[in-house]
């Protein structure tokens, strides 16, 4: 991804903006003798960090989760957003490193080829730079994908279940939760 940079102008106006009461959560006043520079300089900001903001929360999240070992409901209180979406930029912004992210596809392109293992990430966001997919496009593309995953790991569930009920299993082989789940039963 390419390097942000926030106008200082852009900057600048904000902070005045919000100084003179001009900025609430769900408006902005302008006040009428803004110059070109000024306007376009807020506009732009705004319009990177609109573009911006999941991978921004995520890698944050990410961050206090690893240092401070905080969970989202704390930054769902602080941003108002709920955890669940939270929970998604931090999903998507550990599943694919900065190094593979596009800052020419969406954050929504990228959450869609999350759970695909590295290469297959790196040949879908291909594709979809290439065609010049929507979000919606490429789920369709992966909804075979996605469905044969979800069958494989239903039939490996029932298959370790039908060993726990009838066949001794190594323990070792089994999920943690698994084994603690018959166990407690």
């Amino acid at each position: 991804m390419g390097d942000l940079v926030l106008p200082s102008l852009g900057l600048q106006l904000l902070s005045e903006l919000e100084k003179a009461g001009a900025i609430t959560e769900t408006s902005l006043t302008l006040p009428p003798d803004i110059t070109w520079d000024r306007y376009e300089a807020l506009v732009t900001m705004f319009g990177q960090l609109h573009r911006t903001s999941a991978w921004l929360l995520g890698d944050a999240l990410n961050y206090g989760e690893k240092v401070y070992g905080e969970t989202y409901t704390q930054a769902a209180n602080w941003t108002g957003l709920a955890e669940s979406t939270l929970a998604n930029y931090a999903s998507t912004c550990g599943r694919v490193p900065r190094s593979r992210r596009r800052s020419t596809l969406s954050f929504s392109v990228h959450s869609e080829v999350a759970w695909l293992e590295p290469k297959e990430q790196e040949e879908w966001l291909s594709k979809v730079s290439k065609n010049a997919w929507t979000r919606s496009v490429l789920r369709e593309e992966l909804a075979p994908m996605r469905a044969e995953k979800e069958l494989a790991e239903s039939r490996a569930r029932r298959e370790r279940q039908t060993m726990l009920n009838g066949v001794e299993v190594p323990a070792a082989i089994l999920p943690p939760a698994v084994v603690e789940s018959h166990l407690c039963s």
